[in-house]
């Protein structure tokens, strides 16, 4: 086939257009493919530019159209446009690079249900509610989706694509969870992509890096400046156990340096605080309470912290929702 692979899976004996996209050919049937897409009838009608690497521009007697998208993300096009709901799986997990690529050409071919599924399927990650999201739990409790905290720089950008407003500052967050070595030389994604922030998108994650820096050492320590609760049970005990345990955050720097604001380890020590007898059950209360009370103060101004300032977010949604 002059230098072009012919992928088995998607090469149709009674297909009757080629798609070349980079070296993969792919045999399929040009009104399958223009019933979904205007973008794709369109496509199939503009003369294509003659090579030297087919015969009278066909293979096989199909006519050749040449794309310029990967044959990573045109593969998966593919399969959603022939395998239909089957494709998307949506009680089994999928590859987070999978569904990029459905979203991208999805949204290059003007497939506004299929975008919109997928769209659907990506926000059980980067959720808006803040019960939903969490992070810490991707590689321990796997979502409906495979996603690692790198492929947020992909996610971010594929976010500002599509114009998803609501989506771009939790991922614009868990960007700034990343080392700094990866938000500066970007990721690569899986068809060999390189993917970066864009020069201003990277400076506003860096300061919002700064403002989550400064927002942590405020919750641990804002967390701890109480003495035992009013109904404390054993105040003598409590009020020692909670101000030994500030000192740690006080006097150890590290302890207090973190970005991960809407994480639950402070929740987690007041549980340990517990669970090892430091405190009552009514002292845990009101630890927990206070921790949540800061988690909200800190979700609600998510968007401004994220330094988003060309961002219209019409209804970040409350802490409770």
């Amino acid at each position: 086939m002059f230098g072009q692979l012919k992928d088995s899976d998607l090469w149709f004996e009674d297909g009757n257009t080629v798609v070349i996209a980079q070296n993969v050919a792919f045999r399929v049937h040009r009104t399958l493919l223009s019933r979904h897409s205007d973008t794709f009838n369109d496509l199939f009608t503009i003369p294509q530019p003659t090579t030297s690497d087919s015969v009278g521009d066909c293979i096989d007697g199909c006519p050749i159209v040449r794309v310029a998208d990967s044959a990573h993300d045109f593969k998966r096009l593919l399969h959603a446009l022939y395998d239909g709901v089957n494709y998307l799986k949506h009680d089994e997990s999928m590859e987070f690079s999978d569904l990029a690529a459905l979203a991208r050409l999805g949204n290059k071919y003007q497939l506004d249900n299929l975008v919109s599924g997928v769209c659907g399927r990506l926000a059980s990650v980067f959720s808006t509610k803040v019960k939903n999201f969490n992070p810490a739990t991707w590689d321990a409790d796997p979502p409906l989706i495979n996603v690692k905290a790198s492929d947020t720089i992909e996610a971010f950008n594929l976010f500002r694509l599509l114009g998803r407003a609501d989506m771009i500052p939790v991922a614009m967050y868990v960007c700034c969870q990343l080392p700094i070595s990866t938000l500066v030389r970007g990721v690569t994604r899986a068809d060999g992509t390189r993917e970066q922030l864009s020069p201003g998108d990277l400076e506003a994650c860096l300061v919002a890096r700064e403002a989550l820096t400064a927002g942590y050492a405020w919750l641990s320590l804002t967390f701890l400046e109480v003495s035992a609760c009013g109904t404390c049970t054993i105040p003598g005990r409590c009020t020692l156990a909670i101000s030994d345990v500030r000192q740690g955050p006080a006097s150890g720097p590290d302890l207090c340096q973190g970005t991960d604001v809407l994480s639950g380890s402070l929740a987690f020590l007041a549980g340990s605080m517990h669970r090892d007898q430091l405190i009552c059950d009514d002292c845990r209360d009101m630890l927990m309470s206070r921790h949540e009370s800061i988690r909200k103060t800190l979700w609600e101004q998510l968007p401004t912290m994220m330094n988003l300032g060309n961002l219209d977010v019409e209804s970040w949604p409350p802490y409770d929702d």
